[in-house]
């Protein structure tokens, strides 16, 4: 599969959706279940329509602001996913350089540091769980 970016495009107005699986008819059809909250150099953001999930990848220190989420804050590169669960928040991090041994973010303005797998381990994702605030 080959994409073409538009070099045309000014500060990233334009997206990619890759969908599996579906022909030209079923790729008309299709209905995303998802919005766009940001998409730009510091990162890209896309929140579930159910408000219950959301999944960023962070290239740059950022402050992301979602309807319906705490607000978030990160200072390391990453791949992050945010869930709302019945009694807490559920975090999911992931280091794809494996270079960090720690991710500093905050939640809700609560900091949060995160350690991440080192040795053979590194780059595995991890999860974890974060009260309510």
């Amino acid at each position: 599969m080959e994409l073409t970016h538009d070099l045309s495009a000014k500060n990233g107005s334009y997206a990619y959706l890759v969908v599996p699986n579906l022909d030209l008819e079923g790729f008309k059809a299709f209905k995303p279940d998802f919005v766009i909250i940001e998409n730009d150099k510091k990162a890209q953001v896309i929140a579930g329509k159910t408000d219950a999930i959301l999944m960023m990848v962070v290239y740059q220190p950022t402050i992301i602001k979602a309807k319906s989420f705490p607000t978030l804050s990160f200072e390391n590169p990453g791949i992050y996913i945010l869930e709302r669960k019945e009694d807490h928040w559920l975090a999911s991090i992931a280091d794809p350089t494996q270079k960090l041994t720690n991710v500093n973010w905050k939640i809700a303005g609560k900091t949060q540091v995160t350690l991440m797998p080192s040795s053979v381990n590194r780059g595995q994702t991890i999860q974890v769980k974060i009260p309510f605030y």
